[in-house]
């Protein structure tokens, strides 16, 4: 069991004396242990102030404002209600702009580099910055590196002005000690890092393992409305061991490994991101850090190809808005919770679309789960056995039993093939479950469902898989528009669903080992739909649709048989009007429609050649073939 981390007052820890640095976003763990972080606030070598954090650890719990100790529970979570939104960015991120009269200069010649001014020197090479300020780096350098190598109370800027930097072994741009980096793109200059793509000569004055093109133990920032293009051969592209910023600029990045990666947080305001990756091509791990592991991303665009995850949280996934568009992964969006709330986002995924499970940060915390009750312990690995929901192979590739590869064939058509589709084991459950809270109370998941109340049992969809659900995991829709397009579940939360606005539209599975929509096989688990438009079409093996719980119509129609992807589905109202329509992208025999203006009624659905009429008198209907599909029985014992 890795070592619980809690905090102390600020109090306290001015009374010991200790010195607070770095950079953190005051947050706390989601639903079980508060993280409580002491502020103060120090001068920027730009005049600004940024607000700064320090956790102090204490085996007692975390305590309260008047001092009195506070009991912990277990677990490393991040909830969305204590991320503070409003305060991601700090003003310098924001501030791409420098006095190039005052910055050092730093003129890369190929084999060596001129410096001009104090705070840097170039012996061999390799330029090492040592002090606070501005370093304008502009040129070419062969088999060389920037190394910053600062107190840890300097704030460093790097410009990037038309510099082209190719490492040998090592780091492009290593960052080995400062309070923080600002990396910023000259306006209008096309700046390329490199590696010789040979495993990296490890720095013998670091205990971390250096593993990136662009590697930083502390904050980082990249900023400036430049260009960036880094080529990872050996593994991974962009590092950050602390709290990782994008506010502006256009980044192409090719990596062996995970495109961009940082241990506590990414944030994006704006910017381009262009990222072709082999593992995942955005992703964050959190260690034993409470809070932290989060991914909030409020603009920019982002096209992402990668050989595992598109986006991979430790903890939460927050996307507010920007254009993302995953053309290829194994599970496009992961992370222990997701709110979306806007943007456009469109996901293809060979496995599942959207996946929410906290056992990727349950299983930092082995010891605290109830192996007897939920399965056995997982293998211990590499990073990723701590750091992805997905079980591993032995070579720390996924692997999962259904899906694109083992369960690509076709839909049967036949009423007892249906019925008797493979029952898909959990994708989760050789990582374990969390254990319930000890009052057995359902943890906070956000914001609370609109009408506050539990899903109604006997119309609360099954997840099909023969698990307990996972009271942490939640996916909540909120705003914009998403478009997934699956071969495994499209839409998977071991916990909850929640769709309280936007427009959400699923194309796939194919295949009945998977369904559309797929959420955790408990009593709390729930799959609610308060607002916004949903179009669905997928498998019918597993197929399950929104509860009564609902305040919002939903309609599930089954199919005889597998309709042509390309054949238009349409719901009509008994006046003729049009309430929704798609045109799949891939075959069907389930669909799944609902919108504000579904209302009780008679509607008309038809598909090609096929018209049925639908009687809406409740808010969750399932109609024909097979129309119990999505159903649990009133006896749910063997799902408790």
């Amino acid at each position: 069991m890795k070592k619980q981390v809690v905090l102390k007052l600020l109090a306290a820890m001015m009374a010991a004396s200790l010195t607070v640095t770095g950079c953190a976003v005051t947050n706390a763990a989601a639903g079980n242990k508060t993280t409580v972080t002491a502020e103060a606030e120090t001068e920027t070598s730009a005049g600004d102030t940024e607000t700064m954090s320090a956790d102090a650890e204490s085996s007692e719990g975390s305590s309260t404002e008047d001092g009195t100790a506070e009991e912990s529970t277990e677990g490393l979570l991040v909830k969305l209600e204590d991320l503070d939104l409003t305060d991601q960015f700090s003003d310098r991120d924001l501030d791409s702009s420098y006095d190039e009269s005052t910055a050092v200069k730093i003129s890369l010649n190929g084999d060596s580099a001129d410096v001009t001014g104090e705070g840097a020197s170039a012996e061999n090479g390799v330029v090492t910055i040592t002090a606070a300020g501005t370093y304008v780096i502009s040129g070419t350098l062969n088999k060389g590196q920037i190394v910053v190598d600062a107190a840890d109370t300097d704030k460093v800027q790097l410009v990037l002005d038309n510099a082209s930097i190719t490492a040998d072994e090592n780091a492009a741009i290593l960052m080995k000690n400062a309070d923080k980096v600002f990396l910023t793109l000259a306006a209008g200059s096309t700046n390329t890092l490199a590696d010789s793509a040979q495993e990296y000569v490890q720095p013998e004055d670091m205990e971390n393992t250096v593993d990136g093109v662009v590697f930083s133990v502390c904050d980082l920032t990249l900023n400036g409305s430049g260009t960036l293009n880094v080529t990872a051969g050996y593994k991974h592209g962009i590092v950050c061991k602390d709290d990782l910023v994008i506010t502006d600029g256009t980044y192409n990045i090719t990596s062996a490994g995970k495109g961009i990666s940082a241990n506590d947080s990414i944030r994006i305001k704006e910017g381009e991101m262009n990222i072709t990756a082999e593992d995942d091509a955005i992703h964050t791990s959190k260690d034993d850090t409470e809070g932290k592991g989060y991914i909030y991303i409020e603009g920019g665009t982002l096209k992402l190809s990668s050989g595992d995850d598109g986006i991979h949280a430790a903890t939460a996934l927050v996307i507010a808005g920007g254009e993302i568009d995953v053309t290829k992964s194994y599970e496009g969006l992961e992370g222990d919770t997701m709110d979306i709330q806007g943007g456009e986002i469109n996901v293809a995924a060979s496995d599942d679309g959207l996946n929410a499970s906290s056992n990727a940060s349950a299983s930092d915390n082995q010891d605290d789960l109830d192996f007897a009750d939920h399965g056995k312990r997982p293998e211990e690995g590499g990073e990723d056995a701590v750091t992805s929901a997905t079980p591993r192979k032995q070579d720390g590739t996924s692997q999962k039993s259904f899906g694109a590869e083992a369960a690509d064939a076709s839909q049967s058509n036949s009423a007892e093939d249906t019925a008797g589709a493979p029952q898909e084991p959990s994708d989760r459950s050789a990582q374990g479950m969390p254990e319930k809270p000890a009052d057995g109370e359902k943890p906070s998941d956000g914001e609370k469902p609109a009408n506050g109340e539990k899903p109604v049992d006997g119309g609360r969809p099954s997840g099909g898989r023969g698990m307990h659900s996972d009271p942490y995991a939640y996916i909540r829709i909120s705003g914009g528009t998403i478009v997934v397009n699956a071969d495994g579940d499209g839409i998977d939360s071991n916990g909850s669903l929640y769709v309280d606005g936007g427009d959400f539209t699923v194309y796939g599975p194919t295949n009945n080992g998977n369904g559309a929509i797929d959420i955790g096989d408990g009593s709390d688990a729930a799959a609610q739909i308060t607002g916004g438009s949903v179009r669905i079409a997928g498998s019918s093996g597993m197929a399950v649709t929104f509860d009564d719980s609902s305040s919002q119509y939903s309609v599930m129609y089954n199919f005889d048989e597998v309709q042509k992807a390309g054949t238009m589905v349409t719901l009509k109202d008994s006046d003729g009007n049009v309430i929704l329509t798609m045109t799949p992208e891939k075959d069907f025999q389930s669909v799944i429609f609902s919108s504000s203006s579904l209302r009780a009624g008679s509607y008309t659905i038809t598909a090609g050649d096929i018209m049925d009429t639908i009687t809406v008198d409740s808010v969750s209907v399932t109609a024909g073939a097979a129309s119990a599909a999505g159903r649990m029985p009133d006896n749910k014992e063997g799902n408790e």
